[in-house]
């Protein structure tokens, strides 16, 4: 795992009982709850998950949880980040979304950015808007070859057309990250 600029293992681990914790207030600094279960689920679970590790002892080791909508880490105030694990029709694709406080996404972007930087990933896009039938969308994506194959990484954050959160008081997110194996 890469610390250059990211939280250690250690600090993840305090990071992720703070993320189960019933009251958290927001931290001075711009780490939020939910950067650091982004940055677990990433790190803790997708990566793991797609270089073949099974799902039970990761979803164990990071504090996921199970229920009838599938894999799950709880967040404060209501707030859920849900893990598509990769498999079926995409193997090499590992997705995650979450609900988070209205207009408050560049902690999360944030630490994505440090988080390409640190794998070698060139910014592909940044902050494309898309339109939908119903929504509007921006995507940040990255993307890069090293020697564990190809990885790329998109964050997707989205309203409705009108500019209310699609979540009722919370907006919504997902992130892709998808490894392929060297050729």
């Amino acid at each position: 795992m890469h610390t250059s600029r990211l939280v250690t293992t250690s600090a993840l681990a305090a990071g992720l009982a703070a993320v189960a914790a019933p009251a958290l207030e927001a931290p001075a600094d711009s780490r939020t709850a939910e950067a650091i279960a982004v940055q677990v689920a990433l790190e803790r679970v997708c990566l793991p998950l797609l270089t073949g590790q099974a799902l039970k002892p990761v979803a164990a080791a990071s504090g996921l949880r199970r229920d009838d909508d599938g894999w799950f880490l709880s967040l404060p105030g209501g707030e859920r980040l849900s893990v598509l694990p990769p498999g079926g029709s995409n193997p090499t694709v590992c997705t995650f979304s979450l609900t988070y406080p209205i207009d408050r996404p560049q902690p999360m972007l944030s630490l994505l950015k440090l988080w390409a930087d640190d794998h070698q990933l060139a910014a592909a896009s940044h902050g494309r808007p898309s339109r939908g039938p119903a929504e509007q969308r921006w995507i940040w994506s990255w993307r890069g070859t090293g020697p564990l194959g190809s990885t790329a990484l998109v964050f997707d954050t989205e309203k409705t057309l009108d500019g209310r959160p699609v979540s009722g008081a919370l907006d919504r997110a997902t992130v892709l990250v998808s490894r392929t194996a060297p050729a």
